[in-house]
């Protein structure tokens, strides 16, 4: 006999199996979101210099390796420490005054608020962390509930027809964010990093980390340094040098990017080629000593 819930209007099937369902449901959406934002990321053109670090399709194509197990561990990670008891506490609210997806929602604002003060004690923003726990929340918790619903109206394999909606939907949501990102590139609201154009004149002058390695360069082709990084004696190892040398002008270096070219007397293997980076407001010289995937980088700027 079936046994229905006057308050709902659907089947009292056992509340363990539909809090299951809404639990996978939860991680999964959450998965969902997250390769939605990571083909956006990988979609988006590089706002700033990169430094010959590699891009993230690199870091994509790493993760894909391994995103069936991470997907499920993130999601069903957050699920457990989010999801489900914003979902509990709005079912149980619900008794009272429906509907439970509001209370649902709401119970996730106090949630958000400590797990962000979490993220703050390790150095987070808070209110960015704030935004990020609150935000990432809402798909989750709501497709939860409608998991939940749907399993007690009954009906074969709600797992199955589950993942048919979430994959759908995940779909429409990378093509949403694949087309936003090439409309703004048409018209000119997101723009990729372009280094910017400069002459030898440019390079002269004072070029300093705060605290740390200063160039001087002069017009002559004369240079003096103070702690300039070079590769070391030592495999995988960085040294410092002081003194005087030259540099010249690299026009045309690495991408066709402008560069110099350092030499400093009586300092081993001190001879190196740095790029210029920045804007044209705020221009940077950089190189990176050892592996561009783990090497060392070091920015100076101007003044």
């Amino acid at each position: 006999m079936n046994v229905f819930n006057s308050e709902v209007g659907v089947r009292d099937e056992p509340r363990g199996s539909r809090m299951g369902i809404g639990l996978f449901a939860s991680a999964s959406a959450f998965g969902a979101q997250v390769v939605v934002l990571m083909v956006g990321h990988w979609w988006l053109p590089a706002q700033e210099d990169t430094y010959y670090a590699p891009g993230p399709a690199v870091g994509l194509l790493f993760v894909a390796l391994l995103a069936p197990l991470s997907l499920a561990v993130v999601g069903f990670g957050h699920a457990l420490a989010m999801s489900l008891p914003a979902i509990l506490l709005g079912r149980l609210a619900a008794r009272r005054r429906p509907p439970a997806w509001c209370w649902s929602l709401a119970a996730a604002a106090p949630l958000s608020l400590l797990y962000a003060l979490l993220a703050w004690a390790n150095g987070a923003s808070y209110p960015v962390a704030l935004l990020w726990t609150l935000g990432s929340s809402v798909i989750p918790i709501l497709f939860g509930h409608h998991a939940i619903h749907r399993a007690a109206l009954g009906g074969p394999r709600p797992r199955r027809r589950l993942i048919g909606e979430l994959t759908l939907g995940t779909a429409v949501c990378v093509a949403l964010a694949m087309g936003l990102i090439a409309l703004g590139l048409r018209t000119g609201h997101l723009k990729e990093y372009e280094p910017p154009e400069i002459s030898r004149t440019d390079a002269v002058g004072t070029w300093r980390i705060e605290g740390g390695t200063e160039v001087r360069l002069a017009a002559d082709g004369r240079a003096s340094f103070r702690s300039l990084p070079h590769i070391g004696s030592t495999l995988g190892e960085t040294e410092f040098c002081d003194g005087d040398g030259t540099w010249s002008w690299r026009g045309h270096g690495p991408d066709d990017r402008a560069a110099v070219d350092f030499t400093v007397q009586g300092c081993r293997d001190a001879r190196d080629r740095w790029t210029f980076s920045g804007t044209r407001d705020r221009l940077e010289l950089f190189v990176v000593i050892g592996d561009p995937d783990s090497g060392d980088l070091y920015i100076l700027r101007k003044g």
